[in-house]
């Protein structure tokens, strides 16, 4: 399975993430990465948040490409 982000979905998510991660670096832990939530509507297609903790980054329409339908 691939699931494709837009150039903007993906400078979005860099731009969200980064003080996190600068923050966790700053406090000497190791980065703890973030969660990408896919939520497949059906005929509507799917959707992907990321996820840290609380803090939340709708990301919008993504493309999901199965194995199977290459």
């Amino acid at each position: 399975m691939q699931i494709k982000l837009s150039l903007k979905q993906e400078s979005e998510l860099l731009a969200w993430i980064a003080p996190i991660t600068q923050a966790e670096v700053d406090a000497e832990c190791e980065p703890a990465g973030y969660l990408l939530e896919i939520d497949f509507g059906g005929p509507y297609g799917a959707s992907a948040t990321a996820v840290k903790g609380k803090s939340r980054l709708e990301l919008g329409d993504v493309e999901v490409v199965l194995e199977a339908q290459r």
